[in-house]
C-alpha cells in the first residue's frame, strides 16, 4: 500500500495510476485519493533493495523513497 495524496483514476484522460519496481511495471489499484495498492510482479531479482515508483500515467515515474525485496521462500 502507498499513501500519499492527489491519486486520481480517470482513464478517460490517461490518468491511470501505475507502479514500478525495480524496472517490473504493474496497474495499481485505486483506492482513493490518498491510496494506492500495487501487487508486486514476480521476480528472479532477490535480496536487492528495488526502487518503488508510482505513476499517474505510466510515463511519468516519482521515486517514493522506499525500496522494496524480494526473497526466496524458504522449503522444509
Amino acid at each position: 500500500e502507498i499513501s500519499g495524496a492527489w491519486f486520481d483514476n480517470k482513464l478517460q484522460y490517461g490518468l491511470v495510476p501505475h507502479c514500478k519496481i525495480g524496472d517490473k511495471v504493474v496497474r495499481a489499484i485505486f483506492h482513493s485519493t490518498v491510496r494506492l495498492v500495487c501487487m508486486t510482479p514476480p521476480s528472479e531479482n532477490t535480496y536487492s533493495a528495488l526502487p518503488v515508483r508510482i505513476s499517474q500515467n505510466g510515463v511519468d515515474w516519482v521515486d517514493t523513497g522506499f525500496s522494496y525485496s524480494y526473497y526466496h521462500q524458504a522449503t522444509i
